[in-house]
């Protein structure tokens, strides 16, 4: 069909030694897209044994140390950057000159990891502060259970929840 690239099983990344167990591999879901909330996506979805999930992803998987880094590895004149230049289309109030654009591509969000994304809890305090104005579920208490799941962690220690500004 005109228009549509078409991808082999081995150009998606799956091992020829699976292929050898289930030459016609189906999953339940598919996602377009390794990024921040794909990976997020796909953990979340395949927290059920029962669920397949196959994951595209453009750009390369980096694992490294300095990776985890976000001010770190947002340093373009890294060897280990992971990007690519794209130059726009014409820029009409730009004297129609074409303009570099710099894009993340790797596996868990090429745009978090070039741009130093760093994330942060926030104060008890200011979701205390909302549930108190009427956004019931909304607390410290009710959400501190999500932010634990969101940072992998096994442990945490619990958070002084008596914090004022």
């Amino acid at each position: 069909m005109a228009g549509f690239l078409e991808v082999s099983i081995y150009d998606a990344g799956v091992s020829k030694t699976l292929m050898k167990e289930d030459p016609s591999p189906t999953y339940d879901y598919i996602i377009v897209g390794g990024g921040t909330s794909g990976a997020v996506l796909a953990s979340r979805l395949s927290e059920d044994p029962a669920v397949s999930v196959l994951v595209l992803e453009k750009g390369q998987v980096v694992d490294t140390w300095i990776t985890r880094i976000p001010l770190l590895f947002a340093n373009p004149t890294s060897k280990n950057f992971v990007s690519v230049r794209w130059m726009s289309a014409p820029q009409t109030h730009a004297d129609n000159r074409t303009l570099p654009m710099v894009r993340g591509e790797v596996l868990g969000g090429g745009g978090s990891r070039i741009n130093g994304a760093l994330y942060t809890r926030g104060t008890p305090y200011d979701y205390n502060r909302w549930e108190e104005l009427g956004n019931v579920g909304w607390g410290y208490n009710d959400l501190e259970p999500y932010f634990v799941k969101s940072e992998n962690t096994l442990t945490h220690p619990v958070a002084d929840k008596k914090l004022t500004p």
